[in-house]
């Protein structure tokens, strides 16, 4: 059994059922995609840190844009912004390029909600696990938001009234627990 780990987290266990978790980043990798030749995806591997199933762990796809459709790597982009700002990235700092050394995103915390996407015709279980913003992770841990369905009605529900719409919801601010002083190579 010399260099032989049980299974456990993303290296052979489960991925967690569907829901929000408390989460880290335990492998973070840049690989060819299985589906696109000549595309690459950002590869983040996550690990429960909390609850019940605490040590399964899942893995996410980042598409990496590839300047061939603007549409597209408008979409790859929105993703990859999405999770930075999940790990407290100030929005700030997301203006043009950004840079950061992926070995910097091990060990972060951030809670993730997973989601079941039926099987493969193989028979395994697809999902997908997506970061979850600062503002809404309160929420989703106690189950009153999913990426899917938003935030769940806790009452009836009011008569809808015409008001200016919302504001994009980005925060500047990370969200309290959050650690992010190592991001000192990040570039406006």
């Amino acid at each position: 059994f010399n260099g032989i780990e049980a299974l456990a987290g993303s290296d052979g266990g489960y991925a967690p059922p569907e829901g929000a978790y408390k989460a880290t980043i335990t492998e973070v990798s840049i690989a060819d995609s299985k589906n696109m030749a000549g595309s690459q995806n950002m590869v983040v591997s996550y690990n429960v840190t909390e609850g019940e199933h605490a040590g399964s762990g899942c893995r996410a796809w980042f598409p990496m844009p590839n300047g061939q459709d603007a549409k597209k790597d408008s979409f790859k982009l929105r993703k990859l912004k999405t999770l930075f700002l999940a790990l407290g990235v100030p929005a700030t700092n997301l203006q043009g390029q950004f840079g950061i050394d992926l070995a910097q995103l091990q060990g972060k915390a951030v809670v993730i909600y997973v989601a079941d996407n039926g099987q493969s015709p193989e028979g395994k279980r697809r999902y997908s696990a997506d970061p979850v913003l600062p503002e809404n992770a309160a929420a989703a841990l106690t189950g009153e938001w999913t990426p899917h369905g938003g935030r769940k009605p806790a009452t009836a529900m009011a008569t809808p009234t015409m008001t200016a719409p919302p504001s994009n919801g980005a925060s500047t601010t990370p969200a309290s627990g959050f650690n992010f002083t190592g991001f000192d190579s990040v570039t406006p």
